[in-house]
């Protein structure tokens, strides 16, 4: 999915192909059906993060998309947030990750990403006879 350019914009899209109204989303998300057009035009920020899941599960977003719509607020979903707030190490992670060139940033990433689940397909597998 080609990145947006801003939380409404993806919203609105995400809406749109989930087919839902902006009164539908809106009582999914429990708020007033005004607010999620001003979001969608850019004239209110993006909501909390609790509102912010509960219109992903509404459009029926992916976790990708979830998770760029996450991006697109500058917000942290609750797990993610709770994960390295009790996690020193995670927290130290994310902090060595920061401190590499941006270029680089991904490809570290996108490197543990497969170490965890190579990992996870291994342990699934369990120990070979």
């Amino acid at each position: 999915m080609p990145p947006e350019a801003s939380f409404g914009k993806l919203l609105f899209k995400l809406r749109k192909h989930a087919k839902l109204t902006q009164r539908e989303l809106a009582r999914a998300m429990k708020v007033d059906f005004t607010y999620v057009s001003k979001i969608e035009n850019g004239g209110a920020p993006p909501p909390h993060r609790d509102r912010i899941e509960m219109a992903a599960r509404a459009v029926k977003a992916t976790p990708d998309q979830t998770a760029e719509l996450f991006r697109l607020a500058e917000k942290l979903p609750q797990d993610v947030s709770q994960f390295l707030a009790t996690n020193a190490s995670a927290m130290r992670l994310v902090r060595r990750i920061r401190t590499a060139p941006v270029r680089e940033q991904a490809k570290i990433l996108d490197k543990l990403i497969q170490d965890v689940e190579d990992r996870e397909k291994a342990r699934k597998k369990g120990p070979e006879s």
